[in-house]
């Protein structure tokens, strides 16, 4: 079974999304998310909601890595 990752909240509460999809959810997305996750086989990787002002944002180059992985 692929190992979907959803990043979101609050645009889309996990709450809701989990009546559509079947993943595993996780706050927001912020910098070095994305590689913690594909180093842990992560398939399919969602972003809906990131951190941008108050932590650093995801890196381009994480979302770069995830794509050269096949995630």
């Amino acid at each position: 079974m692929k190992r979907v990752i959803v990043f979101t909240a609050p645009s889309l509460h996990p709450r809701e999304a989990k009546k559509l999809l079947r993943a595993e959810y996780h706050p927001p997305v912020r910098r070095g998310d994305i590689l913690n996750v594909i180093r842990k086989s992560a398939n399919i990787i969602v972003i809906i909601d990131g951190i941008f002002h108050h932590e650093p944002a995801v890196a381009h180059k994480e979302i770069i890595e995830a794509l050269k992985r096949g995630v």
